[in-house]
């Protein structure tokens, strides 16, 4: 097993373990955390060692499409409930408004070896990485 990894604020597991995006979810949660919730470069950049390190190419993390406003853009929001704002780290630029609908299953986000996120299928199974507190 992987040891942890850390910033001053959390600890990170990468779980082995390929689960679709709600049974990691409750994975996490039952662990005493949440879906791993990369907020700035540096925590995403770590996580993304992490997969690599790991062998793996892509994992799920805490972010996903909820409703899409006036403009028809999606709103994402982390595990905590917080909403995406400031640091996101789209593959490409247009993929935050890609059409993406929550309604369609491919409203989950993915967090590629490369440090780059993903839509993916929420129904897909993937390992995830959990986030916690110190």
């Amino acid at each position: 097993i992987l040891g942890l990894k850390e910033t001053e604020e959390s600890y990170y597991l990468l779980v082995k373990e390929s689960k679709r995006f709600t049974e990691a979810s409750m994975n996490c949660k039952w662990r005493g955390g949440t879906l791993a919730m990369p907020k700035t470069s540096n925590t995403n950049q770590l996580m993304a060692d992490y997969v690599t390190q790991a062998g793996l190419t892509r994992v799920y993390i805490g972010l996903q499409a909820q409703s899409k406003d006036t403009n028809g853009t999606s709103n994402y929001v982390y595990a905590d409930s917080s909403h995406l704002q400031g640091f996101a780290a789209w593959s490409q630029a247009g993929e935050l408004n890609s059409g993406v609908s929550p309604t369609t299953n491919s409203s989950c986000v993915e967090l590629l070896s490369t440090g780059a996120w993903s839509h993916v299928e929420c129904e897909a199974t993937m390992f995830f990485i959990c986030e916690f507190p110190k």
